[in-house]
């Protein structure tokens, strides 16, 4: 019957029942080199050759893969690996191939990209109180998609009309 027998002990019995986690801190600190440039050949574009580009998807993963807190001290064959699964990514957005998304989804796994692989390998991440959160921008920069939340906040309390319907915004 359930519920019966002894209490169970405060200390397991066996190293391996006691779970530890390593807190991982996001210091906004960066590892690894960019991406390498020429790698993913030439294109005929108005009658003449030039390089390939990363796609913009995988430039994004890439920078946030290189501030990740796992990546520090990775060595060399860990970054040639990475930079095969960001071929992998690029051609995933570039092509519409999403059946890589699969590998690369079990390639993310083993450096604890998702919360469920962090606890799987003994990690919580934990950001650090005033470091900056990585953004959702290339190292390389360029302009965001998204309109500024301060403007639009400066435009709605200024009470200008709007501009499509030439009323004030509720």
């Amino acid at each position: 019957m359930a519920g019966n027998g002894p209490p169970p002990k405060d200390k397991r019995s066996r190293d391996r029942d006691m779970k530890l986690l390593t807190d991982l801190v996001y210091k906004g600190e960066v590892f690894g080199d960019p991406l390498p440039t020429g790698v993913l050949g030439t294109e005929k574009v108005d009658g003449e050759e030039r390089e390939v580009d990363w796609h913009p998807q995988t430039l994004l993963w890439w920078e946030a893969l290189r501030g990740w807190p796992l990546m520090e001290g990775e060595p060399a064959i860990s970054w040639s690996f990475m930079v095969d699964t960001a071929f992998m990514h690029h051609k995933m957005w570039t092509n519409g191939r999403w059946d890589f998304a699969a590998e690369i989804r079990l390639r993310e796994a083993k450096y604890g990209i998702m919360p469920d692989d962090r606890k799987r390998l003994g990690f919580k991440y934990k950001p650090e109180p005033d470091a900056v959160e990585p953004t959702d921008q290339p190292a390389a920069g360029g302009k965001a998609s998204v309109t500024s939340l301060e403007a639009r906040r400066q435009r709605l309390s200024n009470d200008e009309p709007d501009e499509k319907t030439g009323t004030d915004e509720d």
